[in-house]
């Protein structure tokens, strides 16, 4: 699950404001018994090993907080304790400080906020605090009303006021450490100028942008050393501000902490004025900002950062709610989309495949100079290459497809040619073939040959072939090239003699028949279903498995696209099942559709699913192939090429391997890939390099 080693943590001022939820807790002048119950509530539950606390006027309590404290960390009960002084600057007791804060232009105003703070870190290092949390304070350029080039140079002026103080804060938390380590300085980013009406309801802060943020903790860190200091975020000061999860990425060097927050922006829902703005209400009240959705995408953000630092809940219970209830509540949400495939499917920061760092430019000249002067290798070895007894010994099959450069389909995404660059199409086949479970590979004598020599020089260094015990497929028939006039006219030009096939030690014939629909009575697929049939004789007289693909097609402005119509497969399996004297050996290759187990139903042999154009993303291909696995007997794995050899910057290994988990292992599509990380960029010097 991504994150599941990030501590789990919750602001208890917030979450337990006070008796009846009133705000005595957060003004710190809650009672005894009230805040230490509430304190060991959140240290007893075993998901929450972070808690943040705020001022509590009462030495006496402060001491037994303290007290509690200590024990539940002996208990390893707790990893952390952090200080949350915000709650102290925003309530501003008897508005002692200017609303600018420790931002402020008037440096006695300035000096004045600084005390307050110290005096909260005093108190922090009574409790043995790891982290003081704190906030700029209100923009002094939205104070005064400014707007345009008048703003920018006054919140300017209070950023160097800000950038002052935070120097003088990270002094005095190392003072007060000693010989200890210091607690972590975090500045909360809270929202700054918006539009949206209402400003009693939102903080107005200097640092209330990503931008604005970055610059300080840059700044702070360059001018004066202060590595240690970095940003707290909440998700719904993100969400009051618009900014989505990318912002996430740019913080991730200087992320300190993160709040996971939600946030009403309408003031017409149900509650609306007591939700309404920086309320923290409950993570699935009705009109909540913080959906499903958008968490996932602030989750998926972390995880593919490798963020490994804690994620608290800021909730705070409205009216008759109960904290506890509120707080299980927001556990399970946070649970559910934590475990969520789009989450869990996250790249490591800055990740792509090169296929150079694999399969080396010295490695590819030398394959070009064994062409030259060793052609007759290439039969040699596939003359003593070690073949299955059995052709699927668990019944299942997962087949890398490489023949579409031979059909003119070469493109990828936006690329026309992507699959015509031979280096890298060769490179993402090898790396399938050598770094994960995939059963074996279907392409044309040019992409298979490739490979064959690559083994040679791969069984030099490493002792063993991977191509030994692997299913090697024949692609027969490639004529019907892609945008052609007579497109469904297609022969077998590839592997055409069967006998050929059979002699090089091949395990099987891949043939591919499109029908138009509605017309499908076109007399080049006419021709092309003779063709097949005599094929599938052909090898049915030496005994060579055929996997047949037959796709419903039709012409879309001159170009035939494949029809994912279970009615229209229906009627196509229909006839392809029906070619030859015999299908006692023929499996089929279809797409997953809609309605997928009335297509399976349709054939009483093995099916393959294929995984159709490239999405750049595997996820929703190894979530279909999950599906098709489930819905008849008769599907026994995937015959699958561009999801796999061209799953955007992903590792195609890691990919092949999620598609075996799933298709082999039984697992689910969101287990599978929670393993893709063991694969993806591991073992990538299997092949010689000089």
């Amino acid at each position: 699950m991504a994150l599941e080693r990030n501590v789990l943590g919750i602001v208890h001022p917030v979450l337990f404001p006070g008796p009846g939820n009133t705000g005595s807790v957060m003004r710190g002048e809650g009672r005894k018994e009230y805040v230490l119950k509430s304190l060991k509530w959140i240290i007893d539950d075993p998901d929450f090993q972070s808690v943040e606390i705020t001022r509590i006027k009462t030495p006496s309590i402060r001491n037994e907080v303290k007290t509690l404290l200590d024990q539940a960390r002996k208990e390893n009960k707790l990893q952390e304790v952090v200080y949350t002084a915000q709650l102290v600057q925003i309530i501003n007791e008897d508005n002692i400080v200017e609303p600018s804060d420790i931002s402020s232009l008037d440096e006695n105003e300035r000096i004045k906020a600084m005390d307050r703070l110290k005096e909260c870190i005093d108190e922090a290092a009574e409790y043995g605090c790891d982290k003081f949390a704190f906030y700029s304070g209100k923009d002094p350029a939205i104070l005064q009303n400014l707007e345009g080039d008048a703003a920018e140079r006054v919140s300017e002026e209070g950023l160097a006021q800000l950038r002052r103080s935070v120097h003088e804060i990270c002094l005095y938390l190392k003072e007060k450490a000693g010989a200890h380590t210091p607690m972590q300085p975090v500045i909360e980013i809270f929202d700054g100028r918006t539009n949206i009406p209402g400003t009693s309801f939102f903080k107005e802060a200097l640092v209330g942008s990503a931008d604005r943020a970055e610059r300080l903790v840059e700044s702070v860190r360059h001018y004066y050393g202060h590595n240690e200091f970095g940003l707290m975020i909440d998700t719904s000061h993100m969400l009051i501000s618009g900014e989505g999860p990318n912002v996430l990425k740019k913080f991730i060097p200087y992320l300190g902490h993160v709040h996971i927050a939600n946030t009403v922006l309408n003031r017409n829902a149900p509650d609306g004025d007591r939700r309404y703005g920086d309320a923290h209400p409950a993570f699935n009240v009705s009109d909540g900002e913080l959906t499903m959705d958008a968490l996932a995408g602030y989750l998926h953000a972390l995880a593919e950062s490798q963020y490994e630092g804690t994620v608290s809940f800021e909730i705070k219970p409205i009216g008759s709610e109960i904290p506890e209830d509120i707080a299980a509540s927001a556990k399970s949400f946070y649970f559910t989309c934590r475990n969520r495939i789009d989450v869990n499917y996250a790249l490591p920061r800055n990740f792509i495949f090169q296929t150079r760092r694999f399969l080396t430019d010295d490695l590819w000249d030398r394959l070009s100079d064994m062409r030259v002067k060793q052609p007759r290798l290439i039969e040699e070895r596939m003359m003593k290459r070690k073949q299955r007894e059995v052709l699927a010994p668990d019944g299942r099959l997962v087949i890398l497809a490489a023949d579409h450069p031979a059909r003119m389909v070469t493109n990828v995404g936006d690329d026309p040619v992507a699959m015509g660059n031979r280096f890298d199409y060769l490179g993402r086949c090898a790396r399938v073939m050598t770094a994960s479970a995939v059963d074996g590979i279907m392409a044309t004598a040019d992409v298979i040959e490739d490979l064959v020599l690559l083994d040679a020089v791969y069984e030099e260094k490493n002792g063993h072939s991977f191509l030994d015990n692997r299913v090697l497929i024949a692609c027969m028939n490639r004529s019907g090239l892609a945008g052609a006039k007579y497109e469904l006219l297609d022969r077998m030009t590839a592997y055409r003699d069967v006998k050929k096939i059979k002699k090089l030690n091949l395990d099987g014939a891949k043939l591919l028949l499109r029908l138009a629909i509605p017309d499908p009575y076109d007399r080049y697929a006419i021709q092309t279903m003779e063709e097949c049939a005599r094929s599938i004789e052909a090898c049915h007289e030496v005994q060579l498995p055929v996997f047949l693909e037959p796709l419903p097609v039709k012409s879309i402005d001159g170009k035939y696209q494949t029809i994912v119509d279970a009615d229209a497969l229906i009627r196509v399996i229909g006839v392809a099942s029906g070619l030859s004297h015999s299908s006692a050996n023929v499996w089929l290759k279809i797409p997953y559709v809609n309605n997928y187990n009335r297509v399976v139903q349709s054939f009483s042999g093995p099916i393959l699913m294929l995984g159709g154009e490239s999405k750049g993303n595997p996820i929703s291909v190894i979530e279909q192939f999950e599906r098709g696995m489930g819905e008849g007997e008769n599907v026994r794995g995937a015959l699958v090429g561009r999801n796999v050899l061209y799953p955007g910057p992903d590792d195609p290994a890691a990919t092949a391997e999620a598609v075996c988990s799933v298709i082999n292992g039984g697992l689910s599509a969101n287990e599978a890939v929670k393993r893709m990380p063991s694969v993806r960029g591991k073992n990538m010097e299997l092949l010689p390099r000089n």
